[in-house]
């Protein structure tokens, strides 16, 4: 029964672990969409008329 008791808590804090992990990327992509400076293509292509003359 000891077994079983700390196989499950090892299972808890690999999940832990992972879903902190994940809400961390979440944050870190959310960060870079909403500050990133570069444009995105369809801005650019608005933008451009492809016409170099």
């Amino acid at each position: 029964m000891d077994r079983l008791v700390e196989g499950l808590e090892d299972a808890q804090a690999v999940f832990n672990d992972h879903a902190e992990r994940t809400h961390e990327v979440e944050l870190l992509n959310h960060r870079t969409r909403r500050y990133d400076p570069r444009p995105s293509y369809s801005n650019w292509a608005e933008t451009t008329d492809g016409d170099d003359g």
